[in-house]
């Protein structure tokens, strides 16, 4: 463990030394004010990476993994040939994800720490310095860097998924290191080792998650763009150096189509036909205020504040989306196309942003694929656009477009200057090309005339401490808050249940809940009822009959969901045909214990009593028959029909003391009034469940229980018959003794 630990910060140390480099984009050439040393930059990026770490690791066992975490650790201990054929025609996942979680479960075992840590913990951190340095290649300005770095520190929503070992995490940080390293070839095409660590982020990426084609998909239509603009008819005379990058660059992504073609190939048919049947269709406005919500505050939309901290987050979100700088970033004319460079930057952002929901919400037409966690590779650039937003906020200056034309008179048809395109090459602009850049900042002009772009700086201050105490509150809720659990508590539950089971208890649940067998750990017989979705209800009864025999006690976790076990089949089987001793209730979830037929038929004090209507009582049993004022009496009857009935009893079960005064009483129909006897079939035997409230005046002393059945509709009581069918009374007392202290 302690190894991997240095691991992890020798390249979150390599991350940080890379982004003190001079980064620049294709046409960049300015360097920056340099207002922090690099040492103590460094030390502060080291400082907001072990924050996030530390956040990411605090109570990262709190709350119980959820459905996602504990299938993927029972899926990785497959064998490695079953997972890829599974991930072929059966689970949409690429196959690196659980095979290198197959491996290390093997190394660490398979609890929630060690699960949570790998595939959570560590690539929502190296998301920090990864936005860090995105920032910088994209504007270059280490306040808006550092402001990027700490919202990506403390953002809820790159936060929650951090601490879950699905691979929400592992997409993020692939997404934002196949941006970063695409750029940074773009800035230095000569080097073949930034080419090649850009071909194999891509490829690792490609094998843990199908989504990050849309951050491959919108860096590569910036390179088409960027194509385009280095050609002549944008008014530029092409480079060498330009011309090296684009032969490297689209030889990388033919590289990176031929080492992931096999899997290509081997998932063909998943990928196109799948359909998660959880996602449905979303309106573009939908899906812009749900990642809006999402990425800004994530679980905090909830509360009252949250609202207005999801429209703040929006404002900030449009500043920095304005293709603006700052005047004091003005250069002499020679250097102006710099404000070129920032609208490109800018630009390339939304464009990063936009482009994959665009995709996603056209192809929601097809099928849906839409859900705001599966976009989770879009948080760091929105981050970013929050980030500039706030600094452009906070510089305290004015924003206006600066002049791009010479008002020098130029006798020349065609205008040389120095725009430094990579590692400086000079280019040749003529007045088409100039034309060109002036129309691309259109917007800019407009903004500046209005005077929008005017704002003083303690608002961009109030405006970082709002958004961000925002966010330290929604974590906040997220930590202590049990309404704001990520899952159930499937962990408590289960820990329950095994320290209170005994030899011969059998488990059920009737969803496919893999948290379930995850936290039962193979310590009890566990089966699933039904079995699959698409039995009906008699053979869920049959299942369920079959299931439990040979088992004394029956511990039920009841999940009841639209798609499996509709009607709640087996919950009513249980309560109608097992006796129901307990019903344990947790966060969000609950289980009961039941005693099946056999055990309660053993247990049950034998009372044959005969009804008219051929209606019979085989015994009953009292759970506990020393009681105090505020307890109430459980008492369980055993019945059993014998023939069909046209009527529906109601049963009344009556507290009496010794001197016929009543005390307590509870009338229903049987089961709860979830099972009328006209729906009883002939020989079936009925478990019927009473818990009968006593009188809080009811003196102490020794009390009898009488229970009969009357018909609802007239309120006449049905008689009781001896063993020559003739009427001898019109309730039967239990032999039993009810004693209250």
């Amino acid at each position: 463990m302690l190894i991997l630990i240095d691991v992890f910060l020798f390249f979150t140390h390599w991350f940080i030394f890379c982004s003190h480099s001079e980064i620049m984009l294709p046409c960049q050439s300015m360097k920056p004010r340099i207002t922090i040393s690099k040492i103590s930059l460094s030390w502060i990026l080291i400082i907001l990476t072990l924050i996030a770490f530390g956040l990411r690791l605090y109570r990262l066992e709190a709350t119980s993994l959820r459905g996602d975490e504990a299938f993927d650790s029972i899926y990785a201990t497959l064998p490695i040939l079953d997972i890829i054929e599974q991930n072929r025609f059966i689970q949409t996942y690429p196959p690196l994800y659980h095979t290198t979680l197959h491996f290390w479960l093997m190394i660490a075992g398979n609890s929630a720490f060690s699960i949570r840590w790998l595939m959570g913990v560590i690539p929502g951190t190296l998301v920090i310095p990864l936005t860090y340095q995105l920032a910088h290649l994209l504007f270059r300005r280490q306040k808006l860097s550092l402001l990027a770095a700490w919202l990506a520190v403390i953002n809820p929503y790159l936060l929650w998924w951090s601490q879950d070992a699905h691979f929400y995490a592992l997409l993020s940080m692939f997404a934002v290191g196949i941006t970063v390293f695409a750029l940074r070839v773009w800035h230095k095409p000569s080097s073949w080792l930034l080419l090649w660590l850009y071909i194999i982020i891509t490829v690792l990426g490609f094998y843990t998650h199908y989504f990050t084609y849309f951050s491959w998909g919108a860096v590569n239509l910036i390179a088409l763009w960027f194509t385009f603009n280095w050609s002549d008819k944008a008014g530029f005379v092409m480079s060498n150096q330009g011309l090296m990058l684009q032969k490297k660059w689209w030889l990388a992504q033919i590289i990176i189509v031929v080492l992931y073609s096999p899997w290509i190939y081997l998932s063909l048919w998943i990928v196109t036909t799948y359909i998660e049947p959880w996602i449905e269709f979303a309106p573009f406005v939908e899906i812009l205020y749900r990642n809006l919500a999402a990425y800004s505050i994530h679980l905090g939309q909830r509360e009252a504040w949250g609202i207005v901290a999801i429209g703040l987050a929006g404002v900030l979100f449009l500043i920095g989306a304005l293709p603006v700088r700052p005047d004091r970033f003005r250069k002499p004319v020679r250097s102006e196309p710099r404000f070129l460079k920032t609208c490109q930057a800018s630009i390339i952002l939304q464009v990063m942003i936009f482009a994959p929901l665009f995709v996603l919400y056209i192809a929601t037409y097809i099928r849906p694929l839409y859900d705001e966690k599966l976009t989770i590779f879009v948080v760091p650039l929105f981050l970013i656009t929050l980030a500039r937003g706030i600094d452009l906020i906070m510089s305290n200056s004015n924003y206006s477009l600066p002049s791009l034309v010479d008002p020098t008179p130029d006798p020349s048809p065609t205008r040389i200057r120095e725009y430094d395109f990579p590692h400086h090459s000079p280019t040749r602009i003529g007045v088409e090309g100039e034309q060109l850049l002036s129309n691309k900042c259109m917007a800019v002009q407009f903004f500046g005339k209005i005077g929008l772009l005017t704002v003083a700086k303690p608002i961009g201050y109030l405006s970082l401490m709002l958004i961000s105490g925002a966010m330290l509150l929604s974590n906040y809720h997220y930590f202590f808050n049990p309404d704001y659990a990520k899952s159930p508590d499937w962990h408590g539950l289960m820990n329950y249940v095994h320290t209170h089971a005994q030899a011969d208890d059998l488990l059920i649940y009737n969803f496919p809940e893999p948290t379930i067998p995850y936290y039962n750990d193979d310590r009890l017989p566990i089966i699933l009822l039904p079995s699959n979705d698409d039995l009906d209800q008699t053979q869920i009864v049959i299942e369920t009959e079959k299931g439990i025999g040979g088992y004394r006690r029956v511990w039920f976790v009841p999940l009841v969901k639209s798609w499996w076990d509709t009607n709640a089949d087996v919950l009513t089987w249980l309560n109608r045909h097992a006796d129901r001793q307990e019903e344990k209730f947790f966060r969000d979830t609950h289980v009961i214990l039941y005693l099946t037929p056999t055990t309660w038929q053993e247990k049950m004090i034998s009372q044959p009593t005969l009804f008219a209507e051929g209606i019979r009582l085989h015994g009953f049993h009292v759970a506990e028959t020393d009681l105090s004022s505020d307890d109430v009496v459980d008492l369980s009857l055993y019945w059993q029909a014998e023939r069909v009935f046209d009527i529906s009893y109601t049963v009344f079960t009556h507290v009496i003391r010794t001197d016929g005064q009543l005390y307590g009483q509870w009338d229903n129909l049987p089961v709860s009034g979830t099972y009328p006897m006209t729906e009883w079939a002939p020989g079936e035997m009925i478990v019927d469940k009473y818990e009968i409230p006593i009188n809080t005046y009811a003196p102490a002393g020794n009390y009898r229980l009488l229970i009969g059945l009357y018909n609802p509709a007239t309120g006449v009581r049905l008689p009781v018959l001896d063993a020559e069918d003739k009427p001898i009374n019109d309730h039967v007392q239990l032999s039993v003794k009810i004693t209250l202290q």
